[in-house]
């Protein structure tokens, strides 16, 4: 028999007989588990049993996108210049590592370099050309190398969405959506920062930066005065306008007590190497977290929810979209997200306008419009 169902606790897991050992003769089995149901065990084992007998199957490549990057760029030092050499390892340590080094190849995932090459056009500010090099020339050149090796079957970055030189297409989550999100990340150590991200519409530096006594919970009101950069300093923020002070929900200010007993716990925990810097999203040694760390956990549970896939900083755009389909006015949005002017705001999110003017009519249709006044013109064009 190839492979069998195993059940253990509510998980359901497989194992399939891969070959057997040339020296000792001995059956070589791989499990895997972690299915809710037993139906999707067994397609996954099916399909696995099929690779097998077609001679496809290859074993999943642990070895992390970092560390394949700097083997390949190693081989790659006799045949390419050592200024373009150079610049590739600047491309893929101040961009690739900070955002997909800890990915491992068998992980990698187009929709993985959407968001990358998103972020790197939204939030780091790089050219389309500029994204379009490092796309060619490191990270689709690179796994067409691991295709060839046989590290791969195919080559997620290939089929990757690039910036156009236009603003990319604004992707954000409705209310349940949201709700889910935050139910699957509930419990989880950096649940803080989503919760954040949406209640107040900050950015990921700006979330990483805060600090606890930049948050007031007697007036609910937390105060944004830096953003946490790639090389681990604090920065000034995006904007001149990007030093603001941002009412919160009570909602949050609960959240943020129950944060901070978790992170309490954690520095009894650590003891005397517990860096205590007052940083409310920080490891559980008390100092920065990364933006790659933040990074590999938001995938983590994005991917659990099986919410449609949206990037870390399209969380700041589904707080400006709820907060302007409840008809708040732009200027109340440009103040929260720290824009330069009202003018970016309406910009950035003109494609809600037109459902918000909708919603204007009808409203202004009720209120000024009785019903009385309704039925005399009825009957006047009857």
């Amino acid at each position: 028999m190839r492979g069998h169902i195993q059940k253990r606790g509510t998980k359901y897991s497989f194992i399939v007989t891969l070959g057997y050992d040339n020296r000792t003769g001995r059956r070589k089995q791989k499990r895997v588990s972690g299915f809710k149901r037993k139906e999707d065990a067994e397609k996954a084992m099916n399909r696995m049993i099929a690779e097998i007998e077609a001679g496809e199957y290859q074993e999943p490549d642990k070895t992390s996108f970092e560390d394949y990057l700097q083997s390949w760029i190693h081989n790659k030092r006799n045949s390419i210049e050592a200024g373009t050499l150079k610049g590739y390892q600047n491309s893929i340590n101040l961009h690739i590592n900070e955002y997909l080094g800890h990915v491992t190849l068998s992980e990698l995932r187009v929709d993985m370099f959407d968001t990358f090459y998103d972020h790197l056009y939204t939030e780091k500010n790089l050219s389309a050309t500029s994204i379009k090099k490092i796309h060619h020339s490191i990270c689709k050149a690179s796994l067409n190398a691991a295709v060839k090796k046989g590290k791969l079957k195919n080559n997620p970055a290939a089929l990757a969405d690039l910036p156009s030189g236009k603003s990319p297409a604004i992707k954000v989550w409705d209310r349940d959506e949201v709700k889910h999100f935050l139910k699957v990340a509930e419990g989880t150590q950096y649940y803080i920062a989503f919760h954040l991200a949406l209640a107040t519409g900050m950015r990921q530096g700006e979330i990483l930066a805060l600090k606890w006594d930049q948050i007031d919970v007697r007036r609910k009101t937390l105060s944004i005065e830096g953003s946490l950069k790639r090389d681990m300093t604090i920065g000034s923020t995006k904007t001149t306008t990007g030093k603001r002070l941002v009412s919160i929900p009570q909602e949050t200010i609960d959240a943020l007590i129950r944060h901070d007993k978790k992170q309490k716990e954690d520095k009894l925990r650590a003891g005397s190497v517990y860096k205590d810097n007052n940083i409310v999203v920080a490891t559980s040694l008390g100092t920065h977290l990364s933006p790659r760390n933040l990074v590999r956990t938001w995938f983590k549970l994005l991917d659990i929810s099986k919410n449609p896939k949206i990037r870390f900083h399209d969380l700041r755009h589904t707080h400006a979209t709820q907060l302007l389909r409840l008809n708040f006015h732009p200027k109340v949005v440009q103040e929260r997200l720290g824009h330069s002017s009202v003018q970016v705001t309406i910009d950035t999110y003109s494609h809600l306008l037109p459902g918000l003017q909708e919603a204007a009519a009808k409203e202004i249709g009720t209120e000024l419009f009785s019903d009385d006044y309704a039925k005399t013109v009825t009957g006047l064009v009857t």
